[in-house]
């Protein structure tokens, strides 16, 4: 038998990529994840048993170095970050045979973002729009040129943080959807009128300091990346922290920094 080095990369290679193509459509079910976990922890140790003494808890094996682990996958939060991966393709990826039937199905004239919830929706469905929860709270709106992003349910606002609320000033909110209807197609400018009625000064002189792209189109930014694309790495770092730091960014760079000073 190998040694425990040679098992840990066995476990990291071989174990954690075995349900990639499931954890990617479905939420596994609990006790699938204990069961993965037990026959995780039973070959790391070398155990052809359950019975014996485990110095350490499985769980406690995934943890970065930094936070006491052996940084292997907490395959729940691996889960989670394999169902984000395809909610982001969902949202991201066009004219997809798969993505096109899902919304033939749930959303015909919304983004997925926006998908409602069906009580007959498929179980990959409802997997997957669980992880559309999680793209929208780390993802931002980047204005294009022929935009199609909601006013008033969308984050598209820089520094904003979450979806623009309407001033009070009387003017009909409700004849404005898309952030589209801002912007003066023929001079590429935004409608600096309809903007300081709509929205508070703070927030209009915030809109119009946003430049409008002429040639680009409507594009969903992942706020985890430096490039705004979207990495299960970083997918599996924010559901991390959470579980661990109450949502707090502790960097895995400290970790790998660690394990070279080790």
């Amino acid at each position: 038998m190998e040694s425990q080095a040679g098992r840990s990369i066995m476990v990291k290679n071989v174990f954690n990529t075995i349900l990639v193509h499931q954890m990617s459509s479905f939420n596994l079910p609990e006790d699938t994840i204990n069961k993965m976990n037990s026959l995780q922890l039973r070959f790391w140790w070398n155990k052809k048993e359950k019975r014996g003494i485990f110095l350490t808890s499985w769980l406690g094996n995934c943890r970065t170095i930094a936070d006491g682990g052996s940084t292997f996958r907490d395959l729940k939060l691996f889960n989670q970050a394999l169902l984000a991966k395809s909610a982001w393709r969902l949202c991201t990826v066009r004219n997809s045979l798969w993505g096109g039937s899902l919304q033939d199905k749930y959303f015909k004239t919304l983004n997925a973002l926006h998908a409602p919830k069906k009580a007959d929706s498929t179980s990959s469905w409802k997997s997957i729009s669980y992880a559309l929860g999680f793209i929208y709270k780390y993802s931002f709106c980047s204005v294009g040129n022929r935009t199609q992003i909601l006013i008033w349910k969308d984050k598209w606002i820089f520094n904003a943080g979450d979806p623009p609320s309407p001033a009070d000033s009387g003017i009909n909110t409700g004849s404005y959807t898309f952030v589209d209807e801002l912007i003066d197609q023929e001079r590429k400018v935004w409608k600096q009128d309809i903007i300081s009625q709509l929205f508070d000064q703070e927030t209009a002189a915030k809109i119009l300091f946003m430049r409008i792209p002429l040639n680009s189109e409507d594009k969903l930014i992942w706020t985890k990346t430096k490039r705004g694309n979207f990495t299960v790495k970083s997918a599996y770092h924010v559901l991390y922290n959470n579980k661990y730091h109450n949502g707090e960014d502790q960097s895995i760079t400290a970790s790998n920094n660690l394990r070279k000073k080790i």
